[in-house]
């Protein structure tokens, strides 16, 4: 029997039972043994005659029969067929994990910005507190030693102003820095994942190959899908991009430290020694710190210095 009279009775058995073959197992049976005497043509339009129009079949099941050595002219060698798998779902999952990562990242510097503001503004009240104390308390120390209107007063008085002025400017200069490293934190994250986010939307809805082929795009998809999961999960615990946010955190400075430098600076000043003690003690009290421990602390800095 001829190889075409074996294609015919093969294709009329298809069609009395179609349910014998499906439309791969048949185009690759053809392909394998009449591939030199029937032309893919032929045999795509048969599997639409038996399995219906409309089915793309030519690029379903391939449009030309595919060889591994040998042959020529479409026919001959074992015919590798084709598959065509939707990646719709895949690439809207990804999408969908990249608004989430986004929304994420929204949430994280909104909170951060919260942070720097709050922790700001509260230094910010606490200055404005200290130095309406001052300004209030400072007349009263200096006229109880009759120097209230000495240039010791007009010298006092001045310089916490400018100390006040000056942390005014200085706090809000930070916080201008700190919602600039914010900003520029966000933006840098978000276009990392937009970045990769383009990669995924250049990528085709479908994609047609051999299986094995098509498993390895499916399979690079799941992997990116996994890996935007852990991602996630790293912002939101101690992944790289939060540890770049938790580094942006306002400086705190130190009360002590600063009850230290202006005690020192009014032991050595030229105020009478009476006037010099008034004004320690009023300012150890409004400090809130150990009153004992400064009062010693700003008499050893009255003290000479042996040898001196």
């Amino acid at each position: 029997m001829s190889p075409r009279d074996s294609y015919n009775n093969l294709i009329r058995a298809a069609q009395a039972n179609p349910s014998t073959f499906n439309p791969q197992q048949l185009a690759s049976l053809i392909g394998n043994n009449y591939g030199s005497a029937i032309s893919p043509q032929e045999y795509l339009g048969a599997l639409e005659q038996i399995y219906g129009p409309g089915k793309n079949w030519d690029t379903a099941y391939g449009g030309t029969t595919q060889t591994t050595g040998g042959g020529g002219g479409g026919g001959g060698g074992n015919y590798v067929p084709t598959v065509t798998a939707d990646l719709s779902g895949k690439i809207n999952a990804l999408n969908d994990m990249y608004n989430v990562i986004y929304q994420d990242l929204g949430n994280l510097a909104k909170e951060k910005r919260g942070n720097i503001e709050k922790s700001l503004g509260t230094q910010r009240s606490n200055l404005e507190s200290q130095f309406q104390d001052v300004a209030t308390q400072l007349p009263g120390q200096y006229n109880a030693q009759g120097i209230g209107q000495s240039s010791y007063y007009a010298k006092a008085a001045g310089k916490a102003q400018d100390v006040y002025n000056q942390n005014v400017e200085a706090i809000k200069q930070e916080q201008d820095q700190k919602l600039a490293d914010l900003g520029q934190w966000y933006q840098s994250t978000m276009g990392q994942y937009q970045g990769q986010q383009a990669a995924v939307g250049a990528t085709p809805r479908s994609v047609t190959g051999t299986a094995a082929d098509v498993q390895g795009v499916q399979s690079g998809l799941d992997t990116r899908l996994n890996e935007l999961g852990q991602a996630r999960t790293g912002l939101q615990s101690q992944g790289q991009n939060i540890a770049g946010l938790a580094a942006i955190a306002p400086t705190q400075n130190t009360g002590a430290d600063q009850l230290k430098k202006m005690l020192g600076e009014l032991a050595t000043s030229s105020i009478p020694d009476f006037a010099k003690q008034t004004i320690a003690k009023g300012k150890i009290q409004q400090s809130g710190q150990d009153q004992a421990f400064y009062t010693d602390y700003f008499d050893k800095l009255k003290q000479p210095t042996p040898g001196a």
